[in-house]
């Protein structure tokens, strides 16, 4: 029935709406220093997460014309072609840390099925953290505890010169914790641009497709059945009442009289 029909497609059209609102309401929380949405908790070391997550969920199922532009707008928006893996109706683009970008370490996925789209988004901050952390914290870490363990230490004793070793390492470190916090809140807000751009083109034919199928099922064949009479089902699915014709037969018959 087409109010049926209608009535579901509004259901999946709020929906969608509250969870685009719950996802906007997670994303305004994180943005006042809330956690980090549809993802792991932040490390207490390192201040955030090691691997960020986000997804989008839309109602319908995209073509194979559209998973093209996906990969497309992957490639244009991080500059690698990416490794492409297309199973069915699932689509896998990701990318893995080179010489040339050796930190990143992204995944995106599109699957439709059962009248669902799923849009998921992930990165794996370990190498970021490690790159940070090992170069700036281990490196200059080492080298300003030797020279102040030299210079304090015959200055004012080893007492002081422990004091500050412990007090240029906790210095460093919340430095360095602060440069990682804010590398990775960077990296996950293009993540979720990312995830918003294949929505976007996801959502494009999505109401391409609804606009479609409203044309083709636009147009109704309607039957009069008089009193008393019996309907009966034709070969063409319109029910055609017995010993009555319709509309259009009756106005050839008479045309032909």
């Amino acid at each position: 029935m087409v109010f049926r029909d209608d009535r579901e497609a509004l259901g999946e059209r709020v929906e969608a709406l509250e969870k685009d609102l719950s996802d906007a309401r997670k994303e305004v929380a994180f943005l006042k220093g809330g956690p980090e949405p549809n993802s792991p908790e932040a490390s207490p070391f390192f201040g955030a997460p090691l691997r960020v997550e986000l997804v989008r969920e839309l109602p319908g199922e995209i073509v194979e014309e559209t998973r093209e532009l996906i990969v497309e707008e992957l490639r244009r928006r991080f500059g690698r072609s990416g490794q492409v893996s297309i199973v069915g109706q699932s689509l896998s683009w990701s990318i893995e840390p080179t010489q040339a970008q050796p930190q990143r370490d992204l995944m995106f996925t599109v699957r439709s099925r059962h009248g669902r789209t799923v849009i998921h988004g992930s990165e794996r901050n370990g190498q970021l953290a490690g790159g940070i952390f090992g170069g700036i914290f281990g490196s200059l870490g080492l080298a300003a505890s030797t020279l102040i363990a030299i210079f304090v230490g015959r200055a004012f004793g080893p007492l002081l010169a422990v004091l500050g070793v412990l007090s240029a390492l906790a210095l460093l470190y919340f430095v360095t914790r602060a440069i990682y916090v804010g590398v990775a809140r960077s990296r996950r807000g293009e993540l979720h641009r990312a995830l918003d751009a294949i929505a976007d083109i996801a959502k494009d034919d999505l109401r391409a497709g609804a606009s479609a199928k409203e044309t083709s099922g636009g147009e109704r064949t309607f039957v009069r059945v008089e009193p008393g009479i019996e309907a009966k089902e034709t070969a063409d699915g319109v029910e055609q009442p017995e010993g009555v014709a319709s509309s259009a037969e009756d106005a050839a018959g008479r045309a032909g009289r």
